[in-house]
Protein backbone atom coordinates (compact mmCIF):
# COMPACT_ATOMS: atom_id res chain seq x y z
CA UNK A 1 0.00 0.00 0.00
CA UNK A 2 1.12 3.19 -0.51
CA UNK A 3 2.74 5.69 1.72
CA UNK A 4 0.53 8.67 2.32
CA UNK A 5 1.85 12.39 3.66
CA UNK A 6 -1.56 13.31 5.72
CA UNK A 7 -3.49 10.54 7.61
CA UNK A 8 -6.63 9.04 6.25
CA UNK A 9 -9.53 9.46 8.88
CA UNK A 10 -10.57 5.88 9.05
CA UNK A 11 -6.58 4.66 8.68
CA UNK A 12 -5.53 6.85 11.42
CA UNK A 13 -8.74 5.37 13.62
CA UNK A 14 -7.45 1.95 13.12
CA UNK A 15 -3.53 3.01 13.96
CA UNK A 16 -4.75 5.07 16.80
CA UNK A 17 -6.73 1.90 18.17
CA UNK A 18 -3.73 -0.38 17.73
CA UNK A 19 -1.18 2.04 19.09
CA UNK A 20 -3.96 1.93 22.40
CA UNK A 21 -3.69 -2.08 22.08
CA UNK A 22 -0.05 -1.91 22.16
CA UNK A 23 0.22 0.60 24.76
CA UNK A 24 -1.73 -1.95 26.99
CA UNK A 25 0.53 -4.40 26.57
CA UNK A 26 3.03 -2.25 27.15
CA UNK A 27 4.50 -4.12 24.04
CA UNK A 28 7.03 -1.66 21.61
CA UNK A 29 6.75 -1.11 18.49
CA UNK A 30 9.83 -3.83 17.14
CA UNK A 31 7.85 -6.38 19.74
CA UNK A 32 4.86 -5.85 18.03
CA UNK A 33 6.69 -6.25 14.32
CA UNK A 34 8.23 -9.75 15.97
CA UNK A 35 5.52 -10.59 16.92
CA UNK A 36 3.10 -10.16 14.02
CA UNK A 37 6.25 -10.67 11.70
CA UNK A 38 5.30 -6.93 10.14
CA UNK A 39 8.42 -4.36 9.31
CA UNK A 40 8.61 -1.91 12.09
CA UNK A 41 8.47 0.96 9.74
CA UNK A 42 5.52 -0.38 8.32
CA UNK A 43 3.52 -0.47 11.62
CA UNK A 44 4.52 2.65 12.40
CA UNK A 45 2.97 4.38 9.27
CA UNK A 46 0.15 1.94 10.12
CA UNK A 47 -0.42 3.77 13.79
CA UNK A 48 -0.40 6.95 12.53
CA UNK A 49 -2.79 6.30 9.08
CA UNK A 50 -0.18 6.67 6.84
CA UNK A 51 -1.43 4.12 5.02
CA UNK A 52 -4.35 1.79 4.39
CA UNK A 53 -4.34 -1.44 6.16
CA UNK A 54 -5.41 -4.37 4.61
CA UNK A 55 -6.97 -7.47 6.35
CA UNK A 56 -4.34 -10.39 6.45
CA UNK A 57 -2.03 -7.15 8.32
CA UNK A 58 -4.98 -6.62 10.29
CA UNK A 59 -5.49 -10.09 11.46
CA UNK A 60 -1.86 -10.41 11.84
CA UNK A 61 -1.80 -7.55 14.29
CA UNK A 62 -4.61 -8.82 15.86
CA UNK A 63 -2.99 -12.05 16.41
CA UNK A 64 -0.24 -10.37 17.66
CA UNK A 65 -1.80 -8.20 20.36
CA UNK A 66 -3.94 -11.24 21.50
CA UNK A 67 -6.67 -10.06 20.27
CA UNK A 68 -10.16 -10.84 17.59
CA UNK A 69 -9.57 -8.51 14.57
CA UNK A 70 -12.56 -7.15 15.06
CA UNK A 71 -11.55 -5.44 18.18
CA UNK A 72 -8.97 -3.35 15.98
CA UNK A 73 -11.79 -1.93 14.32
CA UNK A 74 -14.09 -1.47 17.10
CA UNK A 75 -14.44 2.02 18.79
CA UNK A 76 -15.70 2.34 22.12
CA UNK A 77 -16.44 6.14 22.08
CA UNK A 78 -18.48 6.30 18.91
CA UNK A 79 -21.09 3.23 19.81
CA UNK A 80 -22.92 1.64 23.03
CA UNK A 81 -22.47 -1.83 21.61
CA UNK A 82 -18.60 -0.76 20.88
CA UNK A 83 -18.44 0.31 24.63
CA UNK A 84 -19.74 -2.73 26.14
CA UNK A 85 -17.68 -4.85 24.10
CA UNK A 86 -14.63 -3.01 25.21
CA UNK A 87 -15.52 -3.15 28.63
CA UNK A 88 -16.21 -6.90 28.34
CA UNK A 89 -12.50 -7.28 26.57
CA UNK A 90 -10.65 -6.06 29.60
CA UNK A 91 -12.70 -8.31 32.03
CA UNK A 92 -10.96 -11.57 33.71
CA UNK A 93 -13.23 -14.94 32.41
CA UNK A 94 -14.45 -15.31 36.00
CA UNK A 95 -16.10 -11.52 36.23
CA UNK A 96 -16.89 -11.77 32.13
CA UNK A 97 -19.06 -14.86 32.99
CA UNK A 98 -20.81 -13.23 36.10
CA UNK A 99 -21.50 -10.27 34.01
CA UNK A 100 -23.02 -12.02 31.03
CA UNK A 101 -25.09 -14.08 33.67
CA UNK A 102 -26.39 -11.13 34.58
CA UNK A 103 -27.16 -9.71 31.44
CA UNK A 104 -29.06 -12.98 30.44
CA UNK A 105 -31.39 -12.98 33.69
CA UNK A 106 -32.19 -9.15 32.72
CA UNK A 107 -33.05 -10.50 29.02
CA UNK A 108 -35.21 -13.34 30.41
CA UNK A 109 -36.94 -10.53 32.79
CA UNK A 110 -37.67 -8.63 30.21
CA UNK A 111 -39.11 -10.83 27.28
CA UNK A 112 -41.54 -11.85 30.79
Amino acid sequence: MPRRNTPDPISAKIGARIRLLRAERVMTLVELADASGLNKGHLSSIEQGLVRINFETLVLIAKALRVQPMILVTFPDEHPMARMVERWRKLSPDALARELAEVRETLKRMRN
